[in-house]
């Protein structure tokens, strides 16, 4: 953002997919910029630490507890920058990642679920998502369960995974240059 005001931008569209969703709306609910001036999010992360625990025993056989837990003991230590090698770390078996890095991404911060960050945003925001997503499954049944804004807009597509493959994409696009030519 930094760089994009010292060339002047006047009108900044922020968008973000998945992961990056999260990102992407977590940082506009903490930075209500006057230049950005809308936000799309396709198919944002939501997060639940049960969700995570679950997934991680499901995917490496172990107990994301204790992991994080000696992860945490580093970070507590000072030892923030050492490895964790090998680790189990996000879609890697066996790899290495520092323990800041590892309770970064596992501990349970609110932040990293978009339901959570999204009443806090104050531009207008389009969402995606697509029914066959197994990735971020029932994005559009946790927004119907939250308090309805005017800023917010939903739109779900019909057989889309998370990657929303070929005609799906032009269907974004599409979507995405009307509501960024909207007056909303």
């Amino acid at each position: 953002m930094n760089w994009l005001k010292k060339q002047g931008a006047k009108n900044i569209i922020l968008v973000g997919h998945s992961r990056g969703g999260n990102q992407t709306a977590w940082y506009a609910s903490e930075h209500d910029s006057p230049i950005i001036s809308k936000i799309i999010l396709i198919a944002p992360q939501i997060w639940s630490t049960e969700y995570a625990e679950k997934g991680y025993k499901k995917r490496f056989g172990k107990n994301l507890d204790t992991v994080l837990n000696n992860a945490q003991a580093l970070v507590d230590d000072h030892k923030g920058q050492s490895f964790l090698d090998p680790v189990d770390f996000i879609y890697c078996k066996d790899t290495k990642a520092t323990a800041e890095a590892f309770v970064s991404y596992y501990n349970n911060d609110l932040r990293k679920d978009t339901i959570f960050v999204l009443p806090k945003i104050k531009k207008p925001v389009l969402i995606f998502a697509g029914t066959e997503d197994t990735v971020v499954k029932n994005l559009d049944k946790k927004i119907d369960q939250m308090s309805p804004q005017d800023n917010i807009k939903l739109e779900v597509m019909d057989g889309a995974d998370h990657s929303f493959r070929d005609l799906y994409s032009e269907e974004i696009v599409e979507s995405s240059v009307e509501f960024i030519n909207s007056t909303q």
